[in-house]
């Protein structure tokens, strides 16, 4: 448990400050403050499965509540404005893997690139994709780890229902078309898409159960249906491990035939897509998680735990009467709560790195999102760190730590 838990840990006071956490000693900086870019609105980075980092990790792409987009350095400094930014179809604009200035947005039916010089963004039109009416980059999902191969969601032109787009950008090459992802979050729709280093799409269907488009499938490149891993879903990325094996990591639950853990239901397993099988345990034991895996293959996975009730309990720590921390808080305390860690993806590995201090079960955005850089050096979140009063009612603020 951190210390000193009912008497809150203060954040660092303005952008670019830091304080060492009390327990693992890891030095925390703060990348931003309430209301700095616009108003009223506070930041957060997208999700743990897609990196908010570019590609020399000097970069950080941030958005604020209402998805205005902004680009800060380490340090927090603005590097590109909200107002410098493109027009984008959603704040989802993955790094390029090897430019540090590049990364890719969508507008209507097309796709751009867009490169940072100073403070400015030069747009460069890329593709148009016939026979939609728009294109939309999942939230979820980063680019290909060779830059070349990345899923978009199109709206046919005549109407019915979405369908995922397989586009290289190497080749200008639209690969695939024809899988029907219909609308996201949906009854039949799309929840996550992810994308594995070989092209295949990861798909968490809003739906779960045995049938083809529920529960947690793998697609081909051509859009045809590889293999239905599980009939429910639970959070989960992909990549390689140390071997060069294609793998996703991902609690095994019902389904014995892949699990490699003590426990199938907390504990996250290795499974080789090829074999269809485990490879590893890469922990046990522990709360509800984020995972990221954005460093393959340096092998190094980032989790960050996370309190799935609602409050009170035991990460709703505060200072208000009544307090929002249940009486029983230390009792029910779980083992890794509310904590960063780094596990190596053979599971030889853990280091906890800290508290992320945030309100957790409070809402979606006080959850930390953790997600690691594509070098493994810096490690990034949100927390409300027991800040209230902002007006916001999905405050949070971004944090980073560096590891390497």
């Amino acid at each position: 448990m951190p210390p000193s838990y009912t008497l809150p840990l203060a954040p660092p006071v303005g952008i670019g400050r830091t304080l060492v956490d009390p327990q693992y000693g890891c030095v925390i900086t703060r990348l931003t403050t309430f209301g700095e870019f616009q108003v009223g609105q506070s930041s957060h980075h997208n999700y743990s499965t897609i990196t908010p980092f570019n590609a020399d990790s000097s970069r950080v792409m941030l958005s604020l509540t209402n998805g205005s987009v902004v680009v800060v350095d380490l340090q927090g400094n603005v590097v590109v404005p909200i107002a410098n930014m493109p027009a984008m179809n959603s704040p989802d604009a993955p790094w390029d893997p090897t430019n540090p200035a590049d990364f890719y947005f969508t507008q209507g039916n097309q796709f751009f690139k867009g490169t940072i010089s100073g403070s400015t963004v030069t747009k460069t039109f890329l593709h148009t994709f016939t026979g939609y009416t728009s294109v939309v980059a999942p939230d979820q999902e980063d680019l290909s780890d060779d830059g070349c191969k990345y899923w978009l969601v199109g709206a046919p032109s005549g109407g019915g229902l979405p369908v995922g787009i397989l586009y290289n950008l190497c080749t200008d090459t639209v690969v695939s078309q024809s899988l029907v992802v219909g609308a996201k979050d949906s009854a039949t729709g799309w929840h996550k898409i992810q994308i594995f280093p070989s092209g295949k799409m990861l798909m968490t269907w809003t739906s779960n159960g045995p049938a083809p488009s529920q529960g947690l499938e793998i697609y081909n490149t051509d859009g045809t249906l590889y293999w239905h891993v599980f009939d429910g879903t639970a959070h989960a990325d992909v990549g390689i491990d140390l071997k060069g094996r294609e793998v996703v990591i991902h609690a095994a639950g019902p389904k014995a035939s892949l699990n490699a853990c003590p426990n199938p239901w907390t504990g996250l397993s290795v499974i080789d897509i090829n074999l269809q099988a485990p490879v590893n345990c890469l922990i046990n034991n522990i709360p509800s998680w984020h995972v990221s895996y954005r460093d393959s293959p340096k092998g190094w996975v980032l989790l960050s735990m996370f309190d799935q009730s609602n409050c009170p309990d035991y990460s709703c720590f505060d200072t208000t009467s009544p307090s929002h921390l249940v009486s029983n808080w230390q009792s029910v305390w779980p083992l890794y709560g509310e904590e960063l860690l780094l596990v190596k993806i053979d599971g030889t590995s853990v280091y906890r790195l800290g508290h992320h201090h945030s309100r957790s079960a409070e809402y979606y955005w006080a959850q930390p999102h953790a997600v690691i850089s594509r070098d493994g050096k810096y490690v990034l979140w949100d927390s409300n760190f027991d800040i209230s009063g902002t007006g916001d009612a999905n405050y949070a603020d971004v944090y980073l730590i560096k590891v390497q």
